[in-house]
């Protein structure tokens, strides 16, 4: 059984203070009803250039806020194992229905996302001329060089809650709740990446590796110390199949994930080489 962590009530005082602060609005409430979900309110600039004041949101309690219209900046997806580690899921993209809402004075506004989690990806081809030295891995070789001619495939992984929510595919473990960075320290580790296979319609094989973080070449980013563009990029060779499905292979520990019982198709004709296959017929 999936155990989740229940933050300290202690963060509901920041909620009352802002309350507080509302300058004569009224007061509603905020919850959020999801074990482990963690919501961060965007509340102005931060000293920081370029980053905005958050205010974390505890599960599972009402906490006062002033009456009116507010933005999430963040999410973050929590849960423990049976060993008892902590692991987390960070937004990244789309904030689906956590991204605004309003509170109305005396009322209680409910917030739900998390799991179980759908797998989402996206595909998309590029040409070798839109690519430069610096979006490959330097796990792809020191002189890699994209092929001017040459199209690639990109694809790219994302894993979407309840709400609409979406979360990057590096999941962390760590010790305590904080903010994350991509590099390894302090106990916390990013752990391994997902796999991507690539099949052809008919589900035969056509290339498989890893997925790697977006990074700046030659730094250490992550666990796997990898740069270059986030995903899984390959150029598509001769014979590579017009229309292709992605499987992705990654042990997401105590989240639950819907099973996918067939990956979806995708077209990967390079623009003005024909016309796009038809959808696949439903059931």
């Amino acid at each position: 059984m999936t155990r989740y962590l229940i933050l300290p009530g202690v963060l509901v005082l920041v909620g009352a203070a802002w309350a507080a602060g509302a300058g004569g609005r009224g007061t509603g409430f905020l919850k959020v009803d999801t074990p482990g979900l963690v919501v961060k309110l965007a509340a102005g600039k931060s000293f920081v250039v370029g980053k905005v004041k958050e205010v974390p949101v505890p599960t599972g309690r009402a906490v006062p806020f002033a009456a009116g219209s507010y933005k999430a900046s963040s999410v973050t997806l929590y849960a423990k194992d049976k060993a008892g580690k902590l692991w987390s899921l960070q937004s990244a993209g789309r904030l689906g229905k956590l991204g605004k809402f309003n509170i109305a004075e005396g009322e209680t506004t409910t917030l739900q996302g998390g799991g179980p989690l759908r797998v989402s990806v996206r595909v998309k081809v590029l040409k070798g001329s839109d690519l430069t030295y610096d979006d490959f891995s330097i796990e792809d070789g020191p002189k890699v060089r994209p092929e001017r001619g040459a199209p690639y495939v990109l694809v790219k992984v994302r894993y979407v809650g309840q709400a609409g929510e979406e979360y990057s595919p590096f999941v962390k473990m760590g010790k305590r709740i904080e903010e994350y960075s991509p590099f390894v320290k302090m106990g916390k580790r990013i752990l391994p990446l997902p796999a991507i296979c690539i099949l052809d319609e008919n589900g035969n094989s056509v290339i498989e590796g890893p997925y790697r973080p977006a990074g700046v070449r030659g730094a250490i980013v992550g666990a796997s110390g990898v740069g270059g563009r986030e995903g899984f990029l390959r150029p598509m060779l001769a014979g590579f199949p017009e229309r292709i499905r992605v499987k992705v292979v990654q042990d997401l520990g105590p989240f639950e994930i819907e099973p996918e019982e067939k990956p979806k198709l995708h077209s990967v004709i390079p623009k003005g080489k024909g016309p796009k296959p038809p959808p696949e017929k439903g059931p």
